[in-house]
């Protein structure tokens, strides 16, 4: 119920990115999972040199991907309520927060992005 993926950077490992079924995770004992939902966990290492927007870029990649590649209709994300940095990505790539859930181990913000909310954010993205 579960695949990952390592993506590179010039030939560097730069990310790993996990995606489950909600349905058989944690997370689906807190909404109600609808067919085509996808969950997914993003990490993205930490660079040797800075390179501007970096995160973005990485994260529009594995959102096309989810959509394009592994056929999601909605993607949904559970981070860490207090994890800010994450939350500011989600809502740039088009996420809607859905509310907070207590998990076994974190208070997570439950997050749900569709493909058309995702093509609306980078096309804001794009006109800035």
């Amino acid at each position: 119920h579960a695949a990952a993926w390592l993506g590179s950077y010039q030939d560097r490992p730069a990310f790993l990115l996990e995606c489950y079924d909600p349905a058989h995770d944690q997370v689906g004992e807190h909404y109600p999972v609808c067919h085509g939902d996808l969950g997914m966990h993003i990490f993205i290492g930490p660079p040797e040199v800075r390179i501007p927007h970096f995160s973005r870029r990485v994260f529009a990649f594995v959102m096309r991907f989810l959509f394009d590649r592994l056929h999601a209709r909605r993607v949904v994300v559970e981070p860490d309520s207090n994890n800010i940095k994450i939350h500011a990505l989600n809502l740039a790539m088009g996420f809607t927060y859905a509310g907070q859930a207590r998990f076994r181990e974190k208070t997570a913000s439950i997050a749900f992005c569709t493909r058309r909310q995702f093509e609306q954010a980078q096309l804001q993205e794009s006109s800035l």
